[in-house]
C-alpha cells in the first residue's frame, strides 16, 4: 500500500509526477487509493500536513512516495516524531535528490534530474529550431532521470549492507582471505603510519 503526497493541481510537472504513480501501481496490479493520496504544494510545511493527516485517516500504507524532496522530507519528520521507523515501517522516497534529501537521519531515497542536461538539450533544440525554422524539429524531448537508492526506501546498496563476522571469516563479503590475517593487516596499517 504507497502513498503518496501530490504537488499542487494544475501544475505540470506535479501532475505528470501524480500520473506516473497511477500509471505505476496500475502496472504492477494495484488499485489507486484515494486516501492514501494526500494534497501538497511541494513545501516541507505542506508534507508534514499530509502525514498528520494520512496517519489520522487510518488508512494503513507501507510507503509513502513525496512528489518531491521537501514535501518527503515533512512526512519522515512528522512519521518518526510519532514513533514510526524509516524505512522498518514506513519506506519514504522523494524526488529532486535535494541536499536535505541527503542530510536526514535516514537518508532519503530519491530520483535526480540532471539539470546539465535538460540545459544542454533545451539548447540544443532552441538551435535546431533557429536552423531548421519553424518545421521540423523536436518540441518535446525526454531527459531520463536517475533513481537514488539510499536508506529511506530499505532497499540498500550492497556496499553499504552490513556484513557479518563468523569464526570462520566474514559472511557477504569479499573481505574473508583479510580478515584471517589479520596480523598482516595490523603491520600494514602500522608501516603506513611510519610507527
Amino acid at each position: 500500500r504507497i502513498a503518496l503526497i501530490r504537488g499542487p493541481l494544475g501544475q505540470l510537472e506535479a501532475d505528470e509526477r501524480y500520473k506516473a504513480y497511477g500509471d505505476e501501481l496500475a502496472a504492477h496490479g494495484m488499485l489507486l487509493d484515494p486516501l492514501l493520496v494526500m494534497q501538497g504544494d511541494f513545501s516541507t510545511q505542506s508534507g508534514r500536513e499530509a502525514a498528520r493527516r494520512l496517519l489520522e485517516r487510518k488508512t494503513p500504507f507501507s510507503a509513502l512516495v513525496g512528489t518531491n524532496d521537501s514535501m518527503a522530507v515533512g512526512a519522515v519528520e512528522v512519521l518518526q516524531s510519532l514513533g514510526k521507523r524509516i524505512p522498518a515501517d514506513i519506506a519514504v522516497v522523494g524526488f529532486d535528490d535535494s541536499a536535505e534529501a541527503r542530510l536526514l537521519s535516514v537518508p532519503l531515497s530519491t530520483v535526480r534530474q540532471s539539470f546539465y542536461d535538460l540545459g544542454f538539450k533545451t539548447a540544443e533544440m532552441l538551435y535546431q529550431r533557429i536552423r531548421k525554422g519553424a518545421g521540423d524539429f523536436e518540441d518535446k524531448v525526454l531527459v531520463p532521470p536517475e533513481v537514488v537508492i539510499r536508506q529511506s526506501c530499505g532497499c540498500v546498496p550492497l556496499s553499504m549492507q552490513p556484513v557479518r563476522l563468523t569464526p570462520s571469516g566474514v559472511v557477504g563479503s569479499s573481505l574473508a582471505d583479510l580478515l584471517r590475517d589479520h596480523e598482516a593487516m595490523l603491520d600494514e596499517m602500522m608501516a603506513a603510519l611510519g610507527t
